[in-house]
């Protein structure tokens, strides 16, 4: 399940441009699991929860939740340590989130049910978060109405820090080809290395001899709103070994693309060549 607290910050930043378009339970202070939930109703005590943070990269990390009850739905999220401190504790925080949450599944006609946990769950954040900096995973109970029903559980943990690899390349497959849809599949050669990547026609990425001035121009025109908007760059941006799937609409029948990815920093600057794949869509 997405997770939608992350992905409404992460919307403030978002444009859609293209390449088309050139361990240990911690619990915060104040928020044991024996607290009353000021939202109403008894904090239930019995469900806990286990929180693991995996696979830190400069942008992510893979957050796994286990808890006590497999029945008892919750909510799970990760948080910077500066948003977090914007509160008196985690559970006002965890009320926000909630709130925001109801009111953004009431416009999308879905139910708070839709987005809740339940069982072990887990979510890779592929590209949320900046380089050398503390975050918490958090998880809690939650029912269908929005009562918080336990504590917060939380999990402190610091992406890396960005590294620059000029010599990085990339192992780059296409799949599950479909008339207007495929599978990409990038394996960089350095998983903390930054990296853009994403499918561009033959026919526009065969106007530049040299595809490096290709993707430096690309660049320049990704991230000139993001910085009008005074909003972070790299949630455009990868880390890490990457599997996107192209939904079907986001190609065109019967074209030839190329799937395509070079290392880049957080602030623009092309640092490796341009590994580019061919394949071609189906007939409709």
């Amino acid at each position: 399940m997405k997770r939608l607290f992350n992905f409404m910050l992460v919307m403030l930043a978002a444009c859609g441009i293209s390449c088309s378009n050139l361990g240990d339970e911690n619990t915060m202070p104040g928020n044991g699991g024996n607290d009353n939930n000021d939202n109403g109703g008894d904090t239930n005590v019995t469900t806990t929860f286990v929180v693991e943070v995996s696979d830190i990269t400069p942008l992510g990390a893979y957050v796994s939740v286990t808890p006590s009850d497999n029945a008892a739905t919750y909510y799970f999220d990760v948080v910077s340590k500066e948003e977090m401190g914007k509160y008196v504790d985690a559970k006002a925080l965890a009320k926000v989130m909630i709130s925001n949450l109801k009111e953004y599944c009431e416009s999308y006609e879905q139910t708070l049910a839709d987005v809740l946990s339940k069982g072990v769950d887990g979510y890779n954040y592929i590209s949320y978060f900046t380089p050398n900096t503390e975050y918490y995973a958090l998880a809690f109970g939650v029912d269908a109405d929005g009562m918080i029903t336990t504590g917060v559980t939380t999990e402190p943990f610091t992406t890396l820090e960005e590294v620059v690899d000029a010599s990085m390349t990339f192992d780059v497959k296409v799949t599950d080809i479909t008339s207007n849809g495929a599978l990409v599949l990038i394996t960089p050669s350095n998983n903390n290395a930054i990296y853009y990547f994403d499918v561009v026609t033959k026919e526009k990425l065969d106007e530049y001899p040299d595809t490096k001035e290709y993707a430096e121009r690309l660049i320049k025109v990704i991230k000139e709103p993001y910085d009008f908007y005074g909003k972070p760059f790299v949630v455009v941006l990868s880390a890490g070994a990457v599997a996107y799937q192209f939904e079907a609409g986001r190609l065109a029948p019967n074209t030839e693309y190329y799937a395509i990815a070079f290392g880049v920093t957080t602030a623009g600057k092309v640092t490796t060549d341009v590994t580019a794949v061919p394949f071609k869509t189906s007939v409709q």
